[in-house]
């Protein structure tokens, strides 16, 4: 390829690890914006209200102690909390999306066009 044309050479020298870089940054920041919620954590939490919802030894004290409406009521949050999380992370998916196209795909057609 050199030996054809050294300025495309040269270009896609220098591209190449550009479009590496930018990816990255890309995914850098959308792990950033992921992580940047405000909505609480419940992922260990889940596990033991889900069990004591139906394990039926867990549930018969829950009802014998009256705490059966405040752990479905728990559960229910983890669950809207859980749904804001996703769609907060599909967001910041469909905003990268078009950004990661174009450093894909960028560089081919630049070479292309080149």
């Amino acid at each position: 390829l050199n030996q054809q044309n050294a300025r495309l050479t040269a270009f896609l020298a220098a591209v190449l690890p550009l479009r590496y870089g930018l990816g990255r940054l890309v995914d850098y920041a959308g792990d950033c914006m992921e992580n940047r919620s405000d909505l609480p954590d419940f992922r260990g939490q889940i596990n033991s209200c889900w069990a004591s919802l139906v394990r039926p030894a867990s549930l018969r004290t829950m009802r014998a102690f009256a705490r059966e409406p405040i752990e479905v009521a728990s559960f229910a949050r983890f669950l809207a909390a859980h749904d804001r999380l996703q769609e907060h992370g599909q967001f910041v998916y469909r905003l990268q999306q078009p950004v990661r196209a174009l450093i894909e795909h960028g560089a081919e057609i630049a070479a292309l066009w080149y």
